[in-house]
């Protein structure tokens, strides 16, 4: 959510005392707050224009429906020009399908309390999902997104884009907590595709997908069964570590098919971490060695790392990012773990981070503490061990 220097929202908010959701039309209020007298002539002047601007507000379901029906096109399905919906918290359950977006699309630090359907939207400019907290399950079925960007974002129920149509895309360190599936779903565009250090805590599906662009899965975390039958690599597919990863390898912890897969170039899983053997029936691969076996049965630990906003700027820290990237680049770089999220909010900035073995933690709590003294932040931050579930 953004905001300025001095705390407030970077834009016209709601005259509510203590709201902070963007003022829309002449009415003073946010879409929470408008009275039944305002709502119908705001609405009908921003379905005028078709732009809609839901920055830092809180949406119930039903007041949305009543607004996405002044922007229904000929076809009943909702037309935008431009929808913004930075820092909004979606309260139960939200139905957007069909809904059509020709210019900007953000939800960047938005929140979904309950389930989200996108299936069938069609974003044709560069749509941003990225920091977005899923709670309930996500549908983006037979979606057509032009640049889908979902870094750092979670989602903490089942995820599905499948049959999906996606030009550009960036998943960078997303969480996968429930099962994701991407079965066959298009991926293309002049940019690549990017998965790169995505966890994947249940299991994924990319049965049949078909990948024209070139794709990244460097650093992704398979903690279940990665099943790829039949999908179709047509361009360059990256399973191996690189600087995007932070040298952080691919690990398929809970075994991975290939069966019937079509690549245009051998497969190259030699620098993956494999549990268990992967099924690679008339698959064309290079798999001559697997560096580090694990084992599934040491577990991976989970912390959270708890700084007061009040500490974060006195330590004079802009953002988050300065003191996430330093630490992930630390533990990527002593083969500890690594930063999977976090968020702000309530008072204090929280990052998400695995540890790969329980035996690991003592270093792992050293190396985190010297990084935070590094960047100012040697006493004031607390970490608490976190169920993964």
């Amino acid at each position: 959510m953004a905001d300025q220097a001095n705390g407030q929202p970077a834009w016209p908010a709601c005259e509510t005392e203590g709201c902070r959701g963007r003022r829309i039309g002449r009415s003073g209020h946010c879409l929470e707050h408008l009275t039944e007298r305002q709502f119908d002539p705001t609405i009908v002047q921003l379905a005028a224009a078709r732009r809609l601007d839901l920055r830092g507000t809180n949406v119930e379901p039903a007041r949305l429906a009543r607004v996405l029906a002044q922007f229904a096109g000929d076809d009943g399905r909702p037309s935008l020009r431009s929808l913004d919906c930075d820092g909004a918290t979606f309260q139960g359950d939200i139905d957007l399908t069909g809904m059509r977006v020709a210019e900007l699309c953000s939800f960047t630090g938005a929140r979904f309390d309950g389930a989200a359907r996108f299936d069938e939207v069609n974003l044709t400019e560069m749509c941003g999902f990225d920091e977005v907290a899923f709670a309930g399950p996500v549908s983006f079925e037979r979606a057509t997104l032009t640049y889908g960007s979902f870094e750092l974002t979670r989602f903490a129920a089942g995820a599905s884009f499948a049959g999906a149509t996606v030009a550009g895309l960036s998943m960078h360190k997303a969480r996968f907590d429930g099962p994701a599936r991407f079965d066959g779903a298009r991926f293309a565009g002049e940019f690549r595709i990017g998965f790169d250090r995505v966890t994947f805590a249940g299991g994924v599906s990319f049965r049949a997908a078909e990948f024209t662009a070139a794709v990244n899965f460097e650093g992704t975390q398979f903690n279940g069964h990665a099943d790829f039958t039949e999908a179709a690599f047509l361009a360059t597919a990256s399973f191996r570590p690189s600087w995007t990863s932070g040298g952080q390898p691919v690990r398929f912890g809970g075994g991975a098919s290939f069966d019937g897969v079509r690549s245009a170039e051998p497969l190259d899983l030699n620098a993956a971490q494999l549990a268990a053997p992967a099924s690679l029936d008339g698959l064309r691969t290079v798999v001559t060695r697997v560096e580090e076996p694990f084992d599934v049965d040491d577990p991976e630990v989970f912390l959270e790392l708890v700084i007061p906003s009040v500490v974060f700027k006195e330590a004079g820290l802009g953002g988050r990012d300065e003191i996430e990237d330093p630490l992930d680049e630390a533990l990527a770089a002593a083969r500890l773990g690594r930063v999977t999220g976090g968020g702000a909010g309530l008072g204090s900035v929280v990052l998400d981070v695995e540890i790969e073995h329980e035996a690991d933690l003592g270093r792992a709590h050293e190396l985190i503490q010297r990084v935070l003294a590094d960047v100012g932040l040697a006493t004031g931050a607390e970490l608490h061990r976190r169920d993964p579930d």
